[in-house]
């Protein structure tokens, strides 16, 4: 136990008639602290060069101060006049041992306050005092997860309880084909660590940590390992019953003849419907002497290995297919020299940059240097086409590769000179407005891209436009109604544009989420609006450690939100722009997540059909952006799983998408009548029969 801590301990006793200025005083250093019994307003302390944080604690243990000691000052105030309040209270759940000693930090971006919590302290604590300012306050104790929150604490806050969730636990039994309970089989993550192993009869129970893995490989010699998706996962999950079959050997023979004494490092990567990316199985470094290499104990699937070699385009991937045999294959290392330009009109590109690369499986990923002018490459293994994100003043595009292979293999990336240039201003008063931000996002055939986009002093921006397409601008401020901007760029285009942005002030409206019982729902994103691609929102918000969110609305505005708590649920809100500045904070109860839908998509011939979900919740229709962020665990391509629900009368259409064409769906529910589901407590099994949207 910490010093701070015992002394917290020590001194959590009633206080009786003592005078509340009796307490603790602890000088925060780097990795430690110093702490000693103090009592007054008025506290010395040791003189230094620098400042340095300090926490007071209360003699029982319910209020804490923090505060800076200045440079060379021998003592500091304890005086609360000055200092924010945050009420809070903490708890845990007691199933995993609380209360336990648990860690509180409040982080500004020029000081850090990190201090512990004795277990007979955590409980009784009520008050924070701080300095006006804004802080991530975060906190963690063993068997939960980490609560954050953002606090305004430039007045006092009232947080109310923070209940602090468990981690998840997971439980299972692994066994053979002839249902055989197999001993001593791992758990492992995607890092290589054993998550833990089974015992005699096959059964495991385990404590994930964070940041919580989204999948666990089951393992054990002489079987098949087994992949399991973890999506979602909160409080206990039985993965049931995970059988092994035979394991299958995938040798591969490495044809190196330009790099046979060049050591290797080989990974091996196993594709799931459930990730855009494959996930690592295993890995092997090989001797520059070697030329073969083994993967035992595999299951049917589609794997992708990748060989690496010391310099970063030294990276070569190839997949593989393994059915109901074990197989052999060749890999063929050829280098050749890559030689890239990036151009701007019929200028190289000034400056620098960087090419951020990967391969079409996404198993290997590279960082190349740009240099001032506008070269990159060199020597390459991977052939076929790449693709990559060319980042430079003005530029963040996505590119593909011409074929290569050849050697030298030239690729010259050429963008078109032309710009979208405007200024951000206060629509009363045309002048500058402060913390201006500005958001892009560009949909070019079907590839959507965002970003933030830098704003020069007085208010003015610049986009290089360097592909076709849609460029949707969001122009934001403090104290100001946001406004947009859309603007269409054709291929043979090459004048500017320009689009700008007179704010309004409006106003302001406070929306306050609570869960049925009271507590917060805090810092849970809000969704408002949908984006031109239907796949994003126009706008995420996130409450703040209270619960809150401050809209800026025009007079006469109406806006839709909804709400998505971390914990699950959602919930809708519909906002009306207040006549006055000073409204009352509109309240908003989030039902709590109770139910689950495991859905099965099917065509009209009753065959399964992979295709997305439309509903409607309680007669209101649910955006697409909502739906994909409620979406769980898909456990084939036709099969979905949507956890964490809440209850009310769902209507449900399927409708298949082709290469994930969500804008379609904006605002749209097919003509034909809806599987309606009452969705209570529990998980309820449905199939829908997936059609045309029209």
């Amino acid at each position: 136990m910490t010093v701070l801590a015992l002394l917290l301990v020590l001194l959590a006793v009633p206080a009786g008639d003592a005078p509340t200025e009796k307490g603790t005083l602890c000088v925060l250093r780097k990795n430690d602290q110093q702490c000693t019994a103090a009592e007054g307003m008025t506290l010395p302390v040791v003189a230094a060069e620098t400042s340095r944080a300090f926490v007071w604690a209360s003699a029982d243990g319910s209020r804490l101060l923090l505060g800076t000691i200045a440079a060379k000052a021998s003592t500091v105030s304890i005086d609360e006049k000055s200092r924010s309040n945050i009420a809070l209270a903490i708890a845990g759940d007691r199933r995993r041992g609380w209360p336990l000693d648990a860690r509180l930090t409040f982080s500004t971006k020029e000081q850090d306050w990190v201090f512990p919590l004795s277990t007979k302290v955590v409980a009784k604590l009520r008050s924070v005092r701080l300095p006006p300012a804004s802080y991530l306050m975060t906190i963690a104790a063993e068997h939960h997860l980490i609560a954050k929150r953002t606090l305004n604490a430039k007045k006092d806050v009232a947080l109310g309880e923070i209940a602090l969730k468990p981690l998840p636990l997971i439980s299972g039994r692994v066994v053979n084909m002839k249902d055989e309970p197999i001993a001593g089989a791992q758990l492992v993550l995607t890092d290589g660590k054993i998550q833990t192993t089974t015992n005699e009869q096959g059964q495991f129970r385990t404590e994930l940590a964070e940041p919580i893995p989204g999948e666990v490989l089951v393992t054990q010699a002489h079987f098949a390992s087994a992949l399991l998706p973890l999506v979602n996962v909160s409080g206990e999950i039985d993965l049931g019953t995970i059988h092994l079959g035979t394991g299958f050997k995938l040798t591969l023979r490495l044809v190196r003849p330009d790099v046979e004494n060049l050591p290797l490092h080989v990974r091996l990567l196993r594709e799931t419907p459930q990730r855009n990316e494959p996930s690592p199985i295993a890995q092997r470094d090989l001797p520059g002497k070697d030329d073969q290499i083994s993967f035992p104990d595999l299951s049917a699937g589609k794997y992708v290995v990748v060989i690496e070699g010391n310099e970063p385009l030294q990276r070569l991937s190839k997949e593989f297919e393994i059915k109901d045999a074990d197989r052999e294959e060749e890999i063929h290392i050829a280098p050749f020299r890559l030689d890239g330009s990036v151009h701007i009109g019929d200028e190289p590109l000034r400056g620098g940059g960087n090419l951020d690369l990967f391969d079409p499986t996404q198993s290997w990923r590279i960082n190349l240097s740009i240099d001032d002018a506008g070269r990159f490459g060199g020597s390459m293994w991977q052939g076929g086409t790449v693709a990559g994100f060319v980042t430079a003043a003005g530029i963040h595009e996505l590119v593909d590769s011409p074929t290569l292979g050849a050697d030298p293999s030239p690729w010259d990336i050429q963008f078109h000179r032309r710009y979208i240039r405007g200024r951000i201003f206060d629509e009363e008063t045309n002048q500058p407005v402060q913390q201006p931000s500005l958001r892009l996002q560009i949909t070019s055939g079907d590839s959507p891209s965002n970003s933030t986009l830098p704003i020069d002093p007085d208010g003015r921006y610049s986009i290089l436009a360097v592909r076709a397409g849609t460029y949707e601008l969001r122009a934001e401020a403090p104290d100001h109604v946001p406004a947009n901007a859309t603007v269409s760029v054709a291929t043979e285009d090459s004048t500017d544009r320009q689009a700008d942005f007179a704010l309004a002030r409006g106003f302001q409206q406070v929306v306050e989420f609570v869960w049925p019982s009271g507590q917060a729902v805090a810092d849970a994103p809000v969704l408002d609006g949908i984006a031109s691609d239907g796949y994003n929102a126009e706008r995420t918000y996130t409450t703040d450690g209270t619960g809150r969110l401050t809209l800026k609305l025009r007079r006469g505005e109406v806006k839709t939100i909804y709400i998505l708590p971390r914990d699950g649920s959602f919930a809708i809100a519909h906002v009306v722009a207040p006549e006055s500045s000073d409204a009352s904070p509109l309240r908003v109860i989030v039902p709590v997540p109770g139910g689950a839908l495991r859905s099965e998509m099917r065509d009209a011939d009753d065959k399964p059909l992979p295709a997305m979900l439309i509903f409607r919740f309680n007669g209101e229709l649910i955006p697409q952006p909502v739906i994909l962020h409620l979406t769980g665990q898909y456990e084939n391509a036709s099969m979905l799983r949507v956890p964490n629900l809440p209850a009310g009368a769902y209507e449900i259409w399927a409708v298949p998408v082709v290469n994930y064409a969500f804008a379609p769906l904006a605002g749209r529910v097919p003509s034909r009548a809806p599987l309606r589901v009452g969705l209570t407590v529990g998980e309820q099994s449905i199939t829908v029969v997936a059609g045309p949207l029209n």
